[in-house]
């Protein structure tokens, strides 16, 4: 038996060379390699198993000479090797030389340098003239802005406290004071008293005045007593008005002349105790309480007042001054009654 066995290997080891032939022609360079190692590999498992099916195994490579020739077409296994030539794709997108391309193209768009030499002196130097003018127009618009975004504000405060408060200011008002003061942006008449929109039936005018021809503070206070049924009438005068001041002096004021001569007249009723005051700025205080206090007989004067005080006993009329240094408000003390029934002896107006 031993004998049968080597004839019959010698026979595989026969057709092996022939397989190495066919490999030599048809394939290239690379693909001998790959066959030798195939060669390798079958002998050594052909000694592990039995003569008779081994051979059947060496058939199988007579078939692979024929598949042979269709494998290298198919180069299933090259694929395998393009995978890792997947990455330096990956790689080549991230050199970035194309987007080192893109940034010079803005450089070029920016290039006119040739006109910018000679433009670019003016250009500096005229933002820098008009600086001022156009600062103080875009702080203007600013402020005009913020108004509206204060508004907006002051709506969402209000809401937020009271969700009826403008519905119900829609519907009336039904204030209890009125007020006349000074125009004068420092002296807001309801946050100085603390009062919310529609408490306070307001006029204003320079030095708080009640000229008995001002047909626009009269119709103030006519429909702030007939109508509105207020319980107190306020004058409210400040210190530091400028429109006492300007009383004070012997200038010139054209269309304002007329208008401070009120004042002028209260100084020359209270002459000698103006006079007798001899710090300037004490008896500058002291007009501007004297301005209020005569400001409020020209209202006690009024036929309105007068019969709404006999009919109902109110309003009663006040005389007040509000400090700019500290905020506070003085009372004057105004005697209404006293003073209703010293000029009722000329003024009476049933």
């Amino acid at each position: 038996m031993a004998k049968t066995k080597k004839p019959a290997a010698k026979k595989v080891a026969a057709k092996k060379p022939a397989v190495k032939k066919a490999a030599v022609k048809k394939p290239a360079a690379k693909k001998p390699a790959a066959a030798k190692k195939t060669a390798a590999k079958k002998p050594a498992a052909a000694k592990k198993p039995t003569a008779a099916k081994k051979p059947a195994a060496a058939k199988k490579p007579a078939a692979a000479k024929k598949a042979g020739a269709k494998k290298p077409t198919a180069a299933k296994k090259p694929p395998l090797r393009k995978p890792p030539l997947k990455k330096p794709p990956v790689n080549k997108p991230a050199a970035k030389k194309p987007a080192a391309k893109k940034p010079v193209a803005p450089k070029k768009v920016a290039a006119p340098k040739k006109p910018a030499p000679n433009k670019r002196a003016p250009k500096k130097t005229a933002p820098k003239k008009k600086s001022p003018a156009t600062a103080s127009a875009a702080s203007d618009d600013d402020f005009y802005d913020r108004i509206f975004e204060n508004n907006l504000r002051w709506i969402e405060e209000k809401t937020r406290t009271d969700a009826t408060f403008f519905e119900r200011l829609s519907r009336e008002q039904n204030p209890t004071v009125l007020f006349v003061g000074c125009a004068d942006s420092r002296v807001p008449a309801n946050e100085i008293m603390g009062l919310e929109p529609g408490e306070v039936f307001v006029h204003r005018n320079v030095a708080n005045l009640v000229p008995n021809t001002d047909l626009n503070v009269h119709s103030v206070l006519q429909y702030g007593v007939e109508h509105l049924d207020v319980k107190h009438v306020i004058v409210c005068g400040h210190y530091g008005c400028g429109g006492v001041a300007a009383a004070m002096q012997s200038a010139d004021l054209g269309q304002l002349n007329g208008w401070l001569r009120e004042i002028r007249d209260v100084y020359r009723l209270h002459v000698d105790e103006l006079e007798a005051i001899k710090d300037e700025t004490a008896r500058y205080r002291r007009l501007v309480e004297l301005n209020v206090q005569e400001q409020c007989v020209n209202i006690i004067k009024t036929s309105f007042v007068q019969q709404a005080y006999s009919k109902k006993g109110y309003p009663i009329v006040h005389g007040w001054v509000y400090s700019l240094k500290d905020g506070r408000l003085k009372d004057l003390k105004i005697s209404f009654r006293d003073i209703l029934e010293k000029i009722r002896e000329i003024y009476r107006l049933d």
